[in-house]
């Protein structure tokens, strides 16, 4: 739990969350993770990138940076 002071700005951070689907950290259930990760963070995009594991951004850098800039340009409804 986050001390109030803190726990109020977390409702005006947006954050991107991508995920290489062979991501052994979250191994066996990546989709578990994503699950936990938007139960936590009120207002977070999570992503899980196809064919990549913790180098999503080396081995899928095509689809990461178009994810980034749909991210930046305010879509924030470009996740999974």
């Amino acid at each position: 739990m986050l001390p109030n002071s803190i726990a109020g700005l977390a409702n005006n951070v947006y954050e991107a969350r991508l995920m290489g689907d062979h991501e052994i950290l979250y191994e066996p259930d990546p989709d578990q993770a994503i699950k936990r990760a938007e139960e936590l963070v009120e207002n977070i995009q999570t992503v899980l990138i196809p064919n990549a594991s913790h180098m999503v951004l080396l081995e899928q850098t095509e689809l990461v940076n178009s994810h980034i800039l749909n991210f930046l340009s305010g879509d924030k409804q470009t996740g999974q």
